[in-house]
């Protein structure tokens, strides 16, 4: 609830890679970065990771076009998990649980990483210049059901008593979809 001036760095290096020939094509990224804060009054004056330290992010993407009429892709992504502070330990107070903090952003949530494929389905096969086409597309998002976490946030069990990590997933499940596409 309080606006605290410090200082901010940033740094970090990207590699791009491209195949755009052949039935064959796609691209690899990779990118290292990180964003540190530093306050006076937070974690005694350490430099500490951003809520937007992301250090390491990988992407590939793949199509495979055997013929004019059908593409199949592939999309991996990996993200390591955002920053978190996380609770170091637990105090009662009458009948409240109260958890003890430490060093601001001291963990992270777990990484981030899905697979995706995608089939393209163009009945008539595309002529150059061709102005007017319909296709049909089959894809899955999160192929291997991932559970990425976009968030965590701490409670108390109401059975137990004991102070529990509870995972927040947007998507926590694949998705499937089947899309029909016209241009004119």
């Amino acid at each position: 609830t309080q606006l605290r001036a410090g200082q901010g760095k940033s740094y970090g290096m990207e590699v791009y890679l491209r195949k755009t020939k052949g039935t064959f094509t796609g691209w690899m990224s990779y990118t290292y970065s990180r964003t540190l804060r530093q306050v006076e009054s937070i974690n005694f004056g350490r430099w500490y990771s951003s809520n937007y330290d992301k250090p390491h992010n990988f992407s590939l993407v793949g199509t495979y076009s055997p013929s004019k009429k059908w593409d199949f892709s592939a999309v991996f992504n990996y993200s390591t998990g955002r920053p978190v502070t996380l609770p170091n330990g637990v105090y009662s107070y009458y009948d409240l649980r109260i958890p003890v903090y430490g060093y601001r952003n001291n963990g992270r949530i777990p990484d981030y990483h899905r697979l995706d494929f995608s089939v393209t389905y163009t009945p008539k096969a595309l002529k150059e210049n061709q102005k007017y086409f319909s296709s049909w597309n089959f894809s899955v998002y999160n192929s291997y059901n991932r559970r990425n976490a976009y968030s965590i946030f701490f409670r108390v069990n109401d059975d137990t008593g004991k102070t529990e990590a509870v995972r927040l997933s947007i998507f926590g499940s694949f998705i499937p979809s089947i899309t029909y596409n016209f241009n004119f």
